[in-house]
């Protein structure tokens, strides 16, 4: 799933994704994001959600797609380092990528978070 609020990025990103055989869910902000999750009835892989979007960020966004989708990856996309810190950390891959990016640059990260495997979080209980 793809969730860019900025249209020519977003429409490019997702014709390289389309070029190279993904299945491409976009959308404009979390909030259709979150709609499109919700009426989609498979798996949903990867979320790349831009961190900077008005009204729900891409974490928000992520947030409320995961109880749905406890497997999803997530690669957040931001032109700001800074944001790079502030990753949730639950386990499950997630990828900070900066803007801007080449499509060959954003392919290897997309490869390298799909072929990443999940990390196992001790349970509170086995302390």
């Amino acid at each position: 799933m793809l969730v860019e609020d900025n249209v020519s990025i977003r429409e490019a990103t997702e014709k390289i994704l389309r070029e190279c055989g993904y299945v491409v869910l976009d959308a404009g902000s979390g909030e259709e994001a979150i709609a499109i999750a919700r009426r989609h009835t498979g798996k949903i892989d990867v979320l790349l959600a831009d961190i900077d979007m008005p009204g729900m960020n891409g974490v928000e966004t992520a947030n409320q797609i995961r109880p749905e989708q406890p497997e999803l990856r997530v690669l957040y996309v931001s032109g700001d380092e800074s944001h790079a810190h502030v990753l949730p950390d639950n386990g499950v891959p997630v990828v900070f990528f900066r803007k801007p990016f080449t499509g060959a640059a954003l392919l290897g990260k997309l490869r390298e978070l799909l072929e990443s495997e999940p990390r196992r979080t001790a349970k509170k209980s086995e302390k």
